[in-house]
Parts: structure tokens; sequence; C-alpha cells
């Protein structure tokens, strides 16, 4: 992860923080939980844009947007914070930020994917 794409994607210090924190076995599962629930998420936002739901967009970026920052996904934890700016002011502007957010979310769930792959548990 040294070039500068992948750094801006995500950040190593929080990815060393939490091997600090709870070594491989939470990054593991930070990681795993980060890749199971976020599809789902990003289809509730998604779903919500399309009916006008703020709220359901709101909800999804909040929980988006701190799952992003545990594990360093800078770029994407911007995106989500700014989803739910917009959804929370019921500014629909938010529905052109989604499927930026999704393109985001792909590049970062490969990275992941390959810390994943590197760890022990």
């Amino acid at each position: 992860m040294n070039d500068g794409a992948q750094t801006q994607r995500l950040d190593r210090a929080a990815i060393d923080r939490l091997l600090d924190l709870g070594g491989e076995k939470l990054l593991a599962g930070m990681i795993d939980l980060f890749l199971e629930h976020y599809p789902v998420r990003i289809q509730a936002a998604r779903l919500g844009a399309a009916v006008g739901e703020h709220d359901a967009v709101r909800r999804a970026a909040h929980s988006l947007k701190s799952t992003a920052g545990n594990l360093g996904a800078t770029s994407l934890q911007l995106l989500a914070a700014r989803i739910e700016e917009l959804a929370t002011s019921e500014d629909s502007a938010y529905d052109a930020l989604i499927g930026p957010f999704e393109e985001e979310f792909h590049a970062v769930r490969g990275l992941l994917e390959r810390e994943r792959e590197g760890l022990g548990t």
C-alpha cells in the first residue's frame, strides 16, 4: 500500500492502531464486518434516496461513516459524512454522491480484502 491512491484510500496508521488495540483477531473481525455489512447499508441508502426517505439515507450514511473511519478509509468516510449531512438537512443532492460512494467502497473493499488475506487468523 505504498502508492498515493492507496494511501489516500486506506490510512495505514488506522490499521496499525487496530492491530495495537486487539491484534490480528480484532482487525480481521472488523474487516469481515465491513465487508459483510457495507453492501447492505449502501443498498439501504440507495433505496432511501430512490423514494426520498432522508432519514433512511442519513442512518445508513452515519453507520457507513463510523465504520469507514475506524478502518482508516478516509475518502469513504468523508463521502459518507457529506451524504449524512445532506440527508440530515433533507437536501436530496446526496443522491448524486451515492454512485461515487459506491465506487469508492469497491476500491476500498479490494484493499481491505488484501489486508485480510495477510492476517494469520
